[in-house]
């Protein structure tokens, strides 16, 4: 999301809870016409308390337009088994 007064981008978090623990985490960002954006993280071990930010830029700065985009966050646990999390984000000037 964007503040009015001077367009840059408020973060956005991602916060891991201490139920996470014993695993690693990639999160990705894609547009939505299923181009990836940026990997905020990429097989990180989870320790719980991280908190992982998006400014609404692609992987090389660059301020991305307003609209939705996609979010996968991948969790694998200690014996491979992987959980996948789909969410949007509504990214506004507004």
């Amino acid at each position: 999301v964007y503040s009015i007064s001077d367009r840059e981008p408020k973060v956005l978090e991602i916060a891991v809870g201490s139920e996470s623990l014993n695993g690693s985490m990639t999160i990705e960002i894609f547009d939505l016409n299923g181009r990836k954006i940026q990997t905020l993280a990429n097989a990180v071990p989870l320790q719980g308390g991280e908190i992982f930010t998006w400014e609404g830029r692609t992987s090389n700065g660059r301020l991305l337009p307003e609209g939705l985009y996609l979010f996968w966050i991948y969790f694998y646990d200690l014996f491979g088994h992987r959980k996948i999390i789909k969410r949007t984000c509504v990214l506004s000037n507004k």
